[in-house]
């Protein structure tokens, strides 16, 4: 069978390590790559091995060979050439946040419904054996009834990159996105209320941001993301039987590391080790064996518009709170 031949819009950080991946798994070659700088375009393809470069995305998406593009440009733009790949019949893989807002999503998936496309979001951490031996545990019982999940993700993010940007930019989107997901995951359910707070570095740019989340049954979520803190990527699930955690780079799993799990219980604590493995390796192939037939794509887009939704109320109730703050009265 031919190899999927993959282009990828834009010379961003995240492809760096995305491009490899593709580069390295079987049945998937990087074909081209487009940057609206012709020389960072030259200089991409140089160090990565790929045979063309075009000074502009459009030029890519015209190209009869490629089968399936790589969108690792900044949030604000992932509508504006998703909408793009999908009027030139290519499936594409956007990069998190797939979206700005859940409405912008819907009109995305739509697009490549229409046109009979794949289309799926780049949430490599689903992929990870880490985060499905996890779950694996929550629905064997190993906490007993989830009461609580609760995740964490800050990084300190320098001043003037893209992310603090009105457009697209702020922690919820960048960083919440994961936590929203993760607690969704192994609550393993949709919320049914969403509360938060948020600080902000200017309107529509959040800096930091806590939300909390209800689930049917009582189970409780709440999570903090933030861009001005030291690095802390972790989470943590509490049942009426026993608790899990998984710390330092939970959503993150950085290929060629092993990680572990934590468990609490009656009988003591326990570790367990899960293996290195590339979640960036396993996202592509995933994807590409949906773009061949063999199976669906592991995040679908029904996965992806859940998530926004959620961020969506969270966001909003994070600017209700904004506009009408509570006033507190010291008592002696």
């Amino acid at each position: 069978m031919k190899p999927v031949r993959w282009g990828v819009l834009g010379a961003a950080r995240i492809a760096e390590a995305v491009v490899p991946a593709i580069a390295s798994t079987p049945g998937s070659t990087v074909a081209a790559i487009a940057s609206r700088d012709p020389a960072r375009a030259q200089a991409f393809a140089a160090k990565h091995g790929i045979a063309r470069a075009y000074a502009g995305y459009a030029d890519l998406l015209a190209d009869p060979d490629i089968d399936a593009v790589y969108v690792p440009l900044p949030a604000a733009e992932h509508a504006t050439w998703a909408l793009a790949c999908a009027a030139a019949g290519k499936a594409a893989l956007i990069e998190k946040p797939f979206a700005t807002n859940a409405a912008e999503a819907a009109t995305v998936v739509a697009a490549f419904a229409d046109r009979g496309a794949l289309v799926g979001e780049a949430l490599m951490y689903r992929f990870h054996p880490l985060t499905r031996r996890v779950r694996q545990l929550v629905v064997d019982g190993a906490v007993g009834r989830v009461a609580t999940v609760r995740a964490s993700f800050s990084v300190a993010i320098p001043p003037g990159d893209i992310r603090w940007r009105s457009a697209g930019g702020g922690a919820l989107l960048d960083l919440g996105c994961y936590c929203v997901s993760v607690l969704r995951l192994m609550a393993g359910g949709e919320p049914t209320t969403a509360t938060a707070r948020a600080t902000w570095a200017e309107p529509g740019v959040d800096a930091a941001f806590a939300g909390a989340l209800g689930f049917p049954g009582g189970a409780l979520g709440h999570f903090a993301c933030g861009m001005r803190a030291h690095f802390d990527c972790s989470y943590e699930i509490v049942g009426d039987a026993g608790r899990l955690r998984v710390d330092r780079g939970a959503m993150v799993a950085w290929p060629g590391e092993a990680f572990a799990i934590g468990r609490w219980s009656a009988q003591g604590e326990t570790r367990e080790t899960v293996p290195a493995a590339d979640h960036y390796q396993l996202m592509v192939a995933s994807f590409a064996d949906a773009v061949r037939g063999r199976a669906p794509y592991a995040v679908p887009p029904d996965e992806t518009l859940a998530n926004l939704r959620v961020m969506d109320a969270l966001r909003a109730d994070a600017v209700a709170a904004t506009a009408a703050p509570l006033a507190f009265t010291a008592s002696r």
